[in-house]
């Protein structure tokens, strides 16, 4: 019902600076980041990411390349989403999160990102199992 609801803020398609951290996988993600958004003030979003990732306490290799997936449900400036982040190459963590985020619009061409998540992560294409997480991070969005 509120899909064609009139909202100036939607939709949208945003790029931005993003970080977050998974407590148990130890793991610091800095990205640069997408979010498409379609619908009025009810709507649906698609996102990604990509950047690196550092393991501050690892005795392994400290910086790796990342990215990740993701779709949403949208209200007003809140969203959930999931997003999922196999294990390829070099890159040999995984993840699949659900996330509750709010983009504070403070201007009509930037946002900041506060995001939260809970979910499963682990290392190499088995270990998608193997710890629970609770992500947690913000970023910067502009809309082009």
């Amino acid at each position: 019902r509120n899909w064609d609801v009139e909202d100036s803020r939607f939709p949208y398609f945003a790029l931005g600076l993003g970080t977050e951290y998974f407590s148990t996988l130890r793991e610091w993600r800095n990205v640069a980041q997408f979010k498409y958004r379609f619908g009025g003030k009810g709507g649906f979003s698609l996102l990604g990411d990509a950047g690196i990732a550092s393991y501050p306490r690892s005795w392994e290799q400290s910086v790796i390349p990342t990215f990740s997936l993701g779709a949403g449900l949208d209200y007003d400036g809140f969203s959930f989403s999931i997003r999922y982040k196999p294990s390829v190459g070099q890159s040999y963590d995984t993840f699949l999160v659900g996330r509750i985020a709010y983009d504070w619009w403070i201007t009509d061409g930037f946002a900041l990102d506060f995001h939260a998540g809970f979910g499963v992560g682990g290392y190499d294409n088995k270990g998608l199992m193997d710890y629970y997480d609770f992500p947690f991070g913000f970023g910067l969005l502009f809309r082009l």
